[in-house]
C-alpha cells in the first residue's frame, strides 16, 4: 500500500482478532515511530507490549484498582476485558528528557507523533489498530503498575490485530472546509 493510500484510508478498527503482529511487522512498525519529528533528537517516547497471558494479567490488576477505588458495577466488570480486546496492546510513552531548549509539550507531541507513525506503519502492513485511552492513561496506579518513571506518561493504548470485518466506508471530509489561507 502506497503512503498516500495509508494516509488517506487509514480507519480505527474497534473489532481486532489474533494473530498478533509478528515480529517482523513490529519491527517494521516500532521502525516507522522512530521517525517521528523531534526537536533535538530527544527521543522523547519508548512503548511495552502487552500480549498473551500478560493481557489477562493487565485486566486482574486493573480490576483490582478500580475495586480498590470503590468502582462497581459495568465499570468494574469492563476490567475483566479490556485487556482482551485484542491480541496485542501496545502502551505508548511519553518519556520526558530534561531540556533547556524543548518543552515538554513539545516532547508530547513528538510521542504523540511516534504513536501515529506505529499506527500508520500496522495499516500499512494490512493490520488493524485501534488508539484508546480512558482513565487508565491518567492513572498514577496504572503508571506504577507499567513501570513508569517520573518524568514518564502514556500518551494511548495501540490494540492492534487482524480485522475481522470489512473495512468501514469512510466518510470523506471536505478540505476546503478545514484549510484557509491567511494574507496578512
Amino acid at each position: 500500500m502506497d503512503a498516500l493510500t495509508v494516509l488517506q484510508q487509514r480507519v480505527s478498527s474497534a473489532i481486532l482478532e489474533a494473530p498478533a503482529p509478528t515480529k517482523d511487522q513490529l519491527n517494521e512498525m516500532f521502525k516507522a515511530a522512530l521517525r517521528a519529528p523531534d526537536h533535538g533528537a530527544l527521543t522523547p517516547w519508548r512503548f511495552l507490549t502487552i500480549e498473551g497471558e500478560a493481557r489477562q494479567n493487565f485486566c486482574d490488576a486493573l480490576y483490582r484498582i478500580r475495586d480498590e477505588e470503590g468502582v462497581t458495577g459495568r465499570g468494574l466488570n469492563k476490567m475483566k476485558t479490556i485487556g482482551l480486546r485484542a491480541p496485542m496492546i501496545i502502551v505508548a510513552i511519553a518519556s520526558l528528557k530534561e531540556s533547556d531548549k524543548i518543552p515538554d509539550v513539545e516532547q508530547d507531541w513528538s510521542a504523540v507523533a511516534a504513536t501515529q507513525n506505529l499506527i500508520l506503519a500496522a495499516e500499512a502492513q494490512g493490520l488493524g489498530a485501534i488508539w484508546r485511552s480512558g482513565w487508565l492513561a491518567f492513572h498514577s496506579k496504572v503508571n506504577e503498575l507499567l513501570g513508569l518513571s517520573a518524568n514518564e506518561k502514556i500518551v494511548g493504548y495501540v490494540y492492534v490485530g487482524q480485522r475481522p470485518e470489512e473495512r468501514r466506508p469512510i466518510t470523506p471530509l471536505r478540505v476546503e472546509e478545514y484549510v484557509s489561507e491567511w494574507k496578512g
